[in-house]
């Protein structure tokens, strides 16, 4: 994945964020097989993604992310994607973020709405920018 470009990456995690929006907005309550996949899409592309930025893009850009630094790094490094029980709790962390707007990372709050606002510049098409923007505000009026 890290030959894509910064805009193909910034397209990938929002096609995943949207994949995974969709699932968790059908309120059911047996969701998480259904999020596995486009979860670890959202983490690969979202990583490949920051490690593209310098380095103060690249903070800002992790510190919307409903991971720890911690939890990051070992994404980063580690074999995740063939673990169950990995992918498991990814995917659990990814339908709370979406279900809630937010998630209490490490003394702070990981917004949806801040993690689409940072993802938009990086977005080639106007249309992907006003997608995640536009998305952005619906999480911001539920807070």
């Amino acid at each position: 994945m890290s030959l894509l470009s910064t805009g193909e990456l910034a397209q990938e995690s929002l096609d995943s964020f949207v994949a995974i929006k969709t699932v968790v907005d059908t309120g059911e309550s047996d969701i998480e097989h259904l999020v596995n996949e486009p979860a670890a899409r959202f983490v690969t592309s979202s990583l490949a993604l920051a490690s593209k930025l310098p380095g103060q893009a690249k903070a800002g850009f992790s510190l919307n992310l409903p991971f720890s630094e911690f939890e990051l790094g070992l994404l980063r490094i580690a074999q995740w994607q063939e673990h169950v029980d990995s992918r498991r709790e990814i995917s659990q962390r990814m339908i709370g973020w979406l279900s809630l707007g937010a998630y209490q990372v490490n003394g702070h709050v990981a917004r949806c709405s801040s993690y689409l606002i940072t993802l938009s510049p990086f977005l080639d098409i106007w249309e992907q920018r006003s997608l995640a923007l536009s998305l952005a505000d619906m999480f911001d009026v539920g807070l």
